[in-house]
This record gives structure tokens, sequence and C-alpha cells, in this order.
């Protein structure tokens, strides 16, 4: 075995690991576990078995592909525990589950963007494709993250639905749903005097 294939493997079963840690430790549960959430771990089991039968079978041509792909799943663990805190903190309630808000996080990794283990999730399955170069995986980026946009829509509804809702949406404007774009976008404004 290549050391790239270990050092990816070992990524990649990290933050999988972080993730399964999270479903069933760090997020409250309610008495029915959400079907969507039934079903994002059937399937976020299968794929994570095919992108490590993919890594393992992977020729590792372009090191520079290979290289981005290990530096997003550094991304998706770092961002992961960073939010783990704040998550604890503020008992957020697992994905899927219908709660009405009564907390807004706009600490940590919540003050650059508004859903930091969705990028997470999203950052590790795109390296999963990055680090095996089998692109038929995108597949696992295309189906866990239609979840993950499902999930942050219904999530956001709710705090637009809430008594937080004029908090939620001042947060939303100078926030990105998944990526910090919109934060850096508004300092350089502020900079410019614009």
């Amino acid at each position: 075995m290549l050391p790239i294939s270990l050092i990816a493997l070992v990524m990649s079963a990290s933050c999988f690991g972080s993730y399964i840690w999270g479903i069933w430790t760090l997020f409250q549960r309610v008495k029915h576990f959400p079907i969507q959430m039934k079903l994002i771990n059937a399937l976020g089991l299968f794929f994570f078995a095919a992108q490590i039968l993919s890594i393992l079978r992977a020729k590792f041509h372009s090191m520079g592909v290979t290289a981005v792909g290990l530096v997003l799943y550094g991304v998706a663990l770092i961002l992961f525990w960073w939010a783990v805190p704040y998550a604890r903190r503020s008992r957020f309630a697992v994905a899927f589950t219908r709660v009405q808000p009564t907390i807004l996080v706009c600490d940590g990794p919540y003050q650059y963007i508004r859903h930091p283990f969705y990028s997470s999730y999203v950052a590790f399955w795109i390296a999963g494709v990055l680090v095996s170069w089998q692109l038929w995986l995108l597949l696992s980026v295309l189906v866990m993250g239609g979840f993950y946009l499902r999930a942050m829509q219904q999530e956001e509804r709710e705090f637009r639905e809430s008594s937080l809702q004029s908090s939620y949406q001042v947060y939303r404007r100078v926030t990105g749903r998944i990526f910090p774009f919109r934060r850096i976008r508004m300092r350089r404004q502020i900079k410019q005097g614009n």
C-alpha cells in the first residue's frame, strides 16, 4: 500500500468516524429518528465503503488533485471539530427533526457560515472523489449534498418562523450558507467604504 493511500484512508475514516460520533452522541435525539436520517445513515455508509474501496484501488495519477483532496479532508475535520463545542452548548437536534429554535449561534465557525457541519460533510465527499479520482463518486456528493440541502432549507425555514426571525435575517445577510464568501465580500466592501 502506498503511503498516500494510507494517509487518505486514515483521514477518510477519521472524518466519517467523527460524523458517526456526532450523530449518536452530539446531537439531541427525539423519540422517532427521522426517516431522512435513516436514509442518510444507510447511504452514507454505502458511499463511505465505496470511497474506501476506491482509495484502496486508486492509482494517484495526479498528485496535485490528490493533495487538494487530502487538504479537503483536513478542512472537513477541522471544521467539524471547531463546530462541536458550539453545537454541544446549544444542544442542536439531529437533522430533519422539527424543533423550534431558541438560540442563534454566531460564534466560532458560525460567524462565517450558517451550517459548518454540512460544509464539513460536503468537503468530505468531494475529498473522496479527488483523492480516489473515481468520478462516479460524484454521485455521493450529489445524493448526500441533496439531503444536506433539504436539511438546511428546513432549518432555515424554522428560524424564519421563530421568535429569532429578525436576528436570523441579519445573521443570514452576513454569513454564507456553507461557504464564507458572503462574509469575506462584506468585509471587502466595508474596507472599500461601500
